[in-house]
């Protein structure tokens, strides 16, 4: 169901946006525990696997954008599952591009922010997170569209929550 009204984490930490003393203007919540994001799920029972799928898609989301700012390759590796497709301005694009995009240092992503996450669990394996993301980025002379809508199809394969889709479409500012 899709959730109206705070996120998950949010409602969880008891606060909607706080300021970040690092970025005046980003929205910061608190990242969920590694081991967390490790639980059976016989532990999840009872609406357990949304908040559990949740906790982990948003901190994986934030962590994605700074592991694109500081052109961390490894991260994408790991989390991106292998038959990946990434759906921006160029069109579709799959894991290895992906991975060598970021390692790149074609682009330079000077700031960004995240915000209004909103998440469908679509059964105990699949999960959709949308929210909208800022950015001040530069690929070469080409500025990258900003704000846009984001949209992530999360998979659980053999225990770990990886990210199958990826998609961006330009937002009103």
């Amino acid at each position: 169901m899709l959730q109206e009204g705070p996120s998950v984490e949010a409602r969880r930490y008891g606060r909607v946006r706080t300021r970040h003393p690092h970025d005046a203007r980003g929205v910061h919540f608190r990242r969920p525990e590694p081991a967390r994001c490790r639980r059976d799920d016989n532990e999840l029972a009872g609406g357990g696997r949304e908040r559990h799928a949740a906790r982990h898609a948003h901190g994986d989301r934030r962590r994605s954008w700074r592991a694109w700012q500081n052109h961390d390759g490894a991260f994408f590796r790991s989390t991106l599952a292998d038959d990946h497709i990434d759906v921006g301005f160029s069109g579709p694009v799959d894991k290895q591009a992906v991975v060598v995009g970021v390692l790149s240092p074609a682009c330079t992503v000077r700031s960004f922010e995240v915000e209004g996450f909103r998440l469908l669990a679509v059964d105990a394996n699949t999960a959709v997170l949308t929210y909208r993301a800022r950015q001040d980025t530069m690929c070469g002379a080409f500025r990258v569209p900003s704000p846009t809508w984001v949209s992530a199809l999360y998979v659980k394969r053999g225990g770990r929550w990886q990210n199958l889709v990826f998609q961006q479409t330009q937002a009103q500012p």
